[in-house]
């Protein structure tokens, strides 16, 4: 009897035997490359958490070797006047120090009792100084030690044509306020 691929049953048969074999194999194919995937992800996460765990490691480090304690967060001083002096100074050495010069720096008062806080002192300082120096003082200021508050901030350009037009001469005036232990 001869045979023919034509007969349904045995295309069928033939296509069944196939698929047997051809799905299993696509499914293992998909399997080790989603694998291969999530292996790589797996690597990539673990590499962030090493690099996190370091530098939790030296920030403990440094606090711990700072000894901070809650001291640092205040103005040095055992009264408002020496407060207000160390936070002139710091003031003061944080724009020389951008390559600014201070104008003018004082204590600043509050009218109303109920605009005084407990150990608060506020300063007033007026200096120049170009955009480059203002970003550093700002930065400097306000995430030093002891912590200090920007509260007001106002900013004019010099009238100068003469200097750099993309970092001109600032004239700055500031009110930051501080804390001492009171």
């Amino acid at each position: 009897m001869p045979t023919s691929l034509g007969n349904p049953r045995r295309i069928a048969a033939l296509l069944v035997v196939g698929l047997m074999i051809v799905v299993p194999a696509l499914w293992a194919v998909w399997s080790l490359a989603a694998a291969s995937v999530v292996a790589q992800s797996n690597r990539e996460q673990s590499d962030a958490l090493l690099s996190l765990q370091a530098r939790l490691s030296v920030l403990a480090a440094s606090a711990n070797g700072a000894k901070a304690n809650m001291a640092s967060v205040y103005l040095p001083g055992k009264s408002p006047a020496i407060a207000g002096a160390a936070l002139q100074r710091i003031v003061a050495t944080t724009v020389t120090g951008a390559g600014g010069h201070v104008v003018q720096a004082e204590i600043s008062r509050s009218e109303t009792a109920e605009q005084q806080e407990p150990g608060a002192v506020s300063l007033r300082a007026e200096f120049e100084t170009d955009i480059d120096g203002l970003q550093k003082i700002i930065f400097d200021l306000e995430t030093g030690a002891p912590i200090l508050m920007l509260r007001t901030l106002t900013i004019e350009a010099k009238d100068n044509t003469a200097t750099d037009a993309a970092n001109p001469e600032l004239s700055v005036i500031l009110l930051i306020r501080g804390y001492w232990e009171a």
